[in-house]
């Protein structure tokens, strides 16, 4: 049995603040999605009746995935690791964008799931009745002052400010969530959070912020009660649920009297392929990975992470592999951007050094390689609590001889190929105290006696759905997810509240939505109020809410945001349609993405096009005679 949680936004209240002290604090990044262009554009005004809301928001958190938000999968993944309490960062100008889209969506309870409930992180599983009990996710948005205006998925759902208390601070016993919004930084926008005392706000630089200045802004303003788990709202992991890599992290505390700095996933990349040349050259970039296995604790020690440059050779410090000598380098591997941090030892790192603005280019690759680089942490004036000035280590940087590596595709470094450098030398004891775990996630799913996989069995698969390319692939397999019959409790999906979807215009009387000669396909989806006209045929394609296809038209893995309109005759193929945006009738596209609100002249006949404005053919040609 399974639990359906309401999400329903509620105005702050002091005792609301001060409830529930989490034992991990789960920050999710909205990012602006810089490289999903065309999706994430500017924000298009619109008239109401085209798309049932006075504007079209292509914030990168809301694109839909199998015509959920992509915040909803980011909130499920955190709901089914047993979690009550998460913060989401997100530009304060869409956070009534975020509680609208979101009123219509439940989170499910997978089966056996356990909480985290006490400072141990020792998990504690829910009994039967307590997955049969409906709760509700508050939001929480500190520029919110009274009741709530946006109608809630459910009328049992609509309670007021002390229900709700009740709610969180019973959470393990009805499986309730509270959400708080927050606005990046102190400078955004005129919301309550924001005014902040002005000793805060000198310590921030206006403008954009980027994730390590956030946290520590969240920690300035005593919203980070406990370790932060930071995740990007991108994230697509069906092989990797969130509860692995929590378990790493707890059980690398039990094993060892160290308590590891950070702990991060990194995973092979497989996704965006076959969606288009163009845009699979948008696909994410390469990194240059190392990490060692640590035998005292089952689990891997990352101890270098940068951009990969293949054109240049690479050079690998004597010192690491003199004390790591089973160092696998690799070049398959994609940071999942999903990481745990040690609050004690990562605010001392970000408070001495304001100059560290991002966790995955900056801080994330430091940690790494002070765990065995003497001398480093002096550099970066970097002390651990209860750390005397006296027991910090005065050897300057390691300038030994680098070794240039050949082969970086995961080869194994062996302990005799480097014999010949080792000297018998250690890592100091203070770089002893830092420490950085990450879990390789593998998509391999061959099982070991040999044994053929059927074609039809579901592969395994994550992504970061940041890139064009990636998103398309990760609409495409939770297509296939929605439709698959295999068990899959490891990972589920937000469900729709369909009922909470209002017609944005009466229908005609007589006339049926999904006209008696259209062909749909069995592995396409089709959200609330979609129209298909006679003869239309649609296969592998995601339809949202609200849209209209034209009669005679073929689409053919294909995506329609919410209130996007095809017309008659029209030809798509592995085409994107941005929410609120009009394909005219005998078009033929392929392959192409179509901007929020872009009108496509009829005829236009293109393909590995970005249409982001009045696409006609007749103006190209204008141009081409000029």
């Amino acid at each position: 049995m399974t639990t359906m949680i309401n999400l329903t936004l509620l105005p702050v209240t002091p005792s609301q603040e001060s409830t529930m002290k989490p034992v991990l604090t789960p920050i999710i990044y909205c990012g602006p999605g810089a490289n999903l262009y065309p999706l994430c554009d500017e924000i298009a005004s619109q008239p109401p009746s085209s798309i049932g809301s006075a504007e079209i928001s292509s914030a990168k958190a809301l694109l839909p995935l199998a015509n959920r938000p992509m915040l909803a999968f980011a909130l499920q993944s955190v709901f089914s690791a047993g979690l009550s309490n998460c913060i989401v960062l997100a530009h304060s100008s869409q956070h009534a964008a975020i509680v609208r889209a979101l009123s219509t969506i439940k989170l499910v309870a997978p089966p056996n799931l356990a909480f985290l409930t006490d400072n141990k992180r020792r998990p504690k599983e829910t009994k039967d009745h307590d997955r049969s009990t409906q709760g509700t996710i508050t939001f929480i948005d500190p520029t919110l002052s009274g009741p709530p205006a946006i109608p809630t998925a459910s009328s049992s759902a609509g309670a007021n400010a002390t229900s709700s208390a009740s709610a969180i601070t019973s959470y393990t016993a009805n499986g309730s969530m509270r959400v708080e919004l927050l606005p990046l930084g102190p400078y955004d926008g005129n919301t309550g959070v924001n005014k902040a005392p002005n000793e805060i706000q000198k310590n921030f630089r206006r403008g954009p912020l980027g994730t390590a200045e956030l946290l520590r802004w969240i920690a300035s303003i005593g919203k980070l009660d406990s370790d932060p788990l930071v995740l990007p709202v991108d994230l697509v992991a069906p092989a990797f649920p969130l509860r692995d890599l929590i378990d790493a992290y707890v059980q690398s505390q039990a094993l060892s009297p160290r308590t590891p700095t950070a702990c991060c996933a990194l995973y092979e990349r497989g996704a965006g392929e076959g969606v288009g040349k163009e845009r699979e050259k948008e696909g994410p970039p390469r990194l240059i990975s190392a990490y060692a296995p640590d035998e005292a604790e089952s689990s891997n020690r990352l101890v270098f992470l940068q951009d990969s440059d293949l054109s240049e050779d690479l050079s690998i410090r004597r010192s690491l592999l003199e004390e790591m000598p089973q160092t696998r380098i690799s070049t398959r591997l994609l940071d999942a951007h999903a990481y745990i941090f040690n609050k004690q030892q990562l605010l001392p790192l970000l408070e001495s050094n304001p100059r560290l603005t991002s966790l995955r280019d900056h801080v994330l690759p430091l940690i790494a390689k002070a765990s065995w680089m003497k001398g480093l942490r002096e550099k970066a004036n970097w002390h651990l609590p209860g750390e005397r000035d006296d027991e910090s280590d005065d050897v300057l940087m390691d300038t030994t001889e680098d070794l240039a590596v050949a082969d970086s595709n995961g080869t194994l470094l062996h302990e005799e190929a480097i014999g010949r450098n080792s000297n018998g030398r250690s890592g100091s004891k203070q770089n002893e105290q830092i420490r950085c775990l990450t879990v390789v996630v593998r998509l391999d799913s061959s099982p070991s006696n040999g044994a053929e996989v059927s074609s039809s069995t579901l592969p395994r698969f994550i992504a970061r759905a940041n890139t064009v390319a990636t998103y398309l692939e990760s609409n495409r397999w939770l297509l296939r997810a929605c439709q698959s019959q295999e068990d899959q409790s490891a990972f589920v999906m937000p469900d729709i509240v369909e009922s909470s979807i209002q017609p944005i215009s009466e229908p005609v009387e007589g006339t049926p939505n999904i006209a008696p000669s259209a062909q749909i396909s069995q592995d396409s989806i089709l959200g609330a109020h979609v129209r298909v006209g006679e003869r239309a045929s649609i296969k592998r394609s995601t339809i949202g809410h609200h849209c209209e296809i034209g009669r005679g038209a073929r689409l053919s893995g294909c995506i329609l945001m919410d209130g996007a309109k095809v017309g008659e005759n029209v030809r798509l193929e592995n085409v994107i349609c941005c929410a609120s945006s009009i394909i005219g009738d005998r078009c033929t596209l392929k392959d192409c993405d179509v901007a929020p609100g872009v009108h496509v002249a009829a005829e236009t006949n293109v393909k590995n096009e970005k249409l982001v404005g009045e696409h006609e053919e007749e103006d190209e040609d204008d141009e081409e005679e000029g």
